[in-house]
């Protein structure tokens, strides 16, 4: 009797050992994917943020080609409407400062389009009155891959440039 259960033991263990080796085998290729999607939603986050840092850093030192690089050419809002506000803020305004809390990074599923919602602070000096404001708010940024890089495609709330009327 104990013969025949050790036998059947060992016939169980063999018929089920090859699935369990398989299944074994699969979950580290589900895992690496699992690494390898984190690992580019990390990197495309950390280019959303390095491009955002620059668009304004070309803002707050008044260079519209600079800024203008970072926007897509098909912006839904009218590239030429936006380079224009933009060129008016620096008529407008000296000493513009600007800065953020990212409070999420959203990537679509084609994996084209990055949604980032933000708050802002912004102060500036409104050159016709001679008055520093300040105003703050939250903004939500499209960004569009453009060739791989991340690039300004909509605006959405509070504009965070080209606030001239």
């Amino acid at each position: 009797m104990l013969i025949r259960r050790s036998v059947l033991f060992v016939a169980l263990f063999l018929i089920f050992l090859p699935s369990f080796s398989f299944s074994m085998a699969e979950k580290p290729k589900k895992v690496e994917q699992a690494d390898n999607l984190e690992n580019s939603v990390f990197q495309i986050q950390r280019e959303v943020k390095q491009t955002l840092d620059s668009m304004i850093e070309a803002y707050k030192s008044r260079n519209v080609a600079s800024f203008m690089k970072y926007v897509t050419e098909d912006y839904t809002g009218e590239r030429t409407d936006l380079e224009w506000s933009v060129r008016k803020d620096f008529s407008n305004f000296n000493n513009i400062e600007l800065r953020y809390s990212i409070n999420n990074i959203t990537i679509d599923s084609t994996g084209k389009f990055i949604q980032v919602a933000l708050n802002f602070n912004r102060t500036y000096v409104d050159i016709k009155t001679g008055k520093a404001v300040k105003d703050s708010g939250q903004s939500i940024l499209i960004f569009k891959l453009v060739e791989n890089k991340p690039r300004l495609y909509s605006m959405r709330e509070r504009r965070l440039f080209g606030i001239s009327k």
